[in-house]
């Protein structure tokens, strides 16, 4: 997956590999009841229509769906 989950820092982002090698901004942890948490574990479902991401600290994983063509990695 060319989603990344970076972390250590005040904001924890998933980022993209854009196809011109750039780096942009996916998603910022807004998590309320963990917002220092890091992103880990992306992976799109077999289908490739499901983004899962689990939020470290908050134990919890999130799946994201949409329009992936304005994603391409």
């Amino acid at each position: 997956s060319n989603y990344i989950g970076e972390g250590g820092t005040p904001e924890n982002l998933i980022r993209i590999l854009t196809p011109d090698g750039r780096i942009a901004n996916f998603a910022i942890n807004i998590a309320p009841s963990a917002p220092r948490s890091e992103f880990a574990g992306t992976t799109f479902s077999k289908n490739g229509k499901t983004l899962f991401v689990n939020i470290q600290g908050a134990g919890v994983t999130c799946a994201v769906w949409g329009d992936w063509s304005k994603f391409r990695a």
